[in-house]
């Protein structure tokens, strides 16, 4: 593969690469640089995710936020959605600091 074709490959998986910076590096630093980002696309847990359960089993649940729309996109037909609507946390309302300062 010619220089200008590894550089090519690079930037294709690492958008921020420069030509000009990779320009300076000899075929085979680059060579060995292509296959470390292909290394990286690959998934890295392979087997029977039953292996891997132990590694999460005391992570906290963290609720996400549900949304839903107040109304279809773009109704007046102006380009903007409508805003959307974030549903209640679900935790509980705490005391106010001044309660607290008795």
């Amino acid at each position: 593969m010619t220089k200008r074709q590894l550089i090519d490959q690079i930037i294709g998986i690492n958008r921020s690469a420069q030509p000009a910076f990779l320009a300076h590096f000899s075929d085979e630093e680059l060579s060995d640089y292509l296959t470390h980002l292909n290394s990286t696309e690959r998934p890295r847990m392979h087997g029977d995710p039953a292996r891997f359960r132990k590694y999460f089993e005391n992570c906290p649940v963290i609720p996400a936020l549900a949304t839903r729309s107040t109304a279809p996109a773009d109704d007046a037909g102006d380009g903007f959605a409508q805003e959307t609507e974030v549903a209640e946390e679900p935790f509980a309302q705490e005391e106010p600091v001044e309660s607290l300062l008795v």
